[in-house]
């Protein structure tokens, strides 16, 4: 199973290498950021900067649909989520979509309008008193 999310690698989990196997994933598809030999030998920095086209829109169903051409993968009997309009081609390219918390007013009535299944993560949380109640709204 692959993971795909538009998150910079390294946000993803603090040791990004493992984070595949965290979700138990074969594969993530994710931002990369260029690196840098830091000042006077003190390591490996971040520029600030992508590696490549960032993961988002329609270089996610490009990604998806690459890695599932690769590995003989059926994208008509395979689910994706999704949050936001930049991940709405990556939800075209397969059988079942689903919307997690839509981002925004313009997600959700696209999923609407696409028949796509909302799940309300966030308010399922607040409404049964779970940790996350009083973050919500922070989450991103």
């Amino acid at each position: 199973m692959p993971f795909n999310s538009a998150s910079d690698a390294f946000q993803l989990h603090p040791d990004f290498a493992s984070y595949g196997t965290t979700l138990r994933a074969d594969h993530v598809i994710a931002n990369s950021l260029e690196e840098t030999e830091g000042r006077y030998g003190k390591g490996t920095v971040f520029t600030g900067k992508l590696k490549g086209t960032p993961v988002a829109d329609e270089e996610k169903r490009v990604r998806v649909m690459r890695y599932a051409e690769q590995h003989g993968i059926d994208l008509a009997r395979s689910k994706a989520y999704g949050d936001s309009l930049s991940d709405a081609a990556m939800l075209e390219c397969v059988g079942e979509a689903a919307v997690v918390s839509p981002s925004s007013a313009g997600m959700r009535r696209r999923a609407e309008e696409e028949g796509w299944e909302v799940l309300g993560w966030r308010e399922e949380h607040e409404r049964a008193g779970g940790a996350l109640a009083g973050r919500a709204g922070a989450a991103a």
